[in-house]
């Protein structure tokens, strides 16, 4: 069974979640910070892939995400937008602090030869047709899947909306792992989205 890792990149301290596959078994946790520990823990763990819920690209024509322009979307943000998929954009508030985490992180764990994608629980559950806000309807589908796929999940410290969309990450991985991912594409950036498989 192929090892992954999904991340739930939060703004603030303590909305940062990780989880881990890895033969078959899934664990998830709570972080407060992504730090070198945390890199060493990723890189320890030898993942295929590691997919970020966070944007890990600045739009084509930006050198860095503070300068004042007008140019707001990547491709693939746009790309999200044709298909009705609710998102902020990375130059807006607190994104401009996620997006930067994100890319320095991105780059981290390149820097340790890791594969590094980005994904977007949002978009999942959108395309999935379960409420973003529903946790029940989140977990009803994690058991369902985990089933099919023998995963060996426990629900019981799932109950927790970082948490849940890490595994979600972890599912977008496992999806673009088996080409199966639903992926939004631009010269600046992409994105893997877990839709089904």
């Amino acid at each position: 069974m192929c090892k992954l890792i999904g991340i739930d990149l939060g703004i603030s301290k303590e909305t940062t979640a990780v989880s881990v596959l890895n033969n078959k078994k899934l664990i998830t946790f709570l972080e407060s910070e992504i730090n070198n520990d945390l890199i060493q823990f990723i890189k320890e763990n030898e993942p295929e892939i590691v997919a970020i819920d966070a944007p890990l690209s600045l739009p084509k024509g930006r050198t860095s995400i503070e300068e004042l322009s007008n140019i707001h979307f990547r491709q693939c943000d746009l790309e999200l937008k044709k298909s009705n998929i609710r998102f902020f954009p990375i130059t807006i508030g607190a994104m401009r602090k996620l997006t930067s985490r994100g890319i320095h992180i991105r780059e981290k764990l390149e820097q340790q030869g890791l594969k590094v994608v980005e994904t977007y629980p949002g978009a999942s559950y959108d395309l999935l047709r379960i409420k973003r806000k529903s946790t029940y309807q989140k977990i009803q589908h994690l058991d369902e899947l985990s089933k099919k796929l023998s995963f060996n999940l426990s629900k019981d410290h799932l109950f927790n909306k970082h948490k849940l969309d890490s595994v979600y990450c972890l599912l977008s991985a496992y999806a673009y792992k088996l080409n199966k991912a639903k992926v939004f594409s631009g010269e600046d950036g992409f994105i893997v989205v877990y839709a089904g498989l």
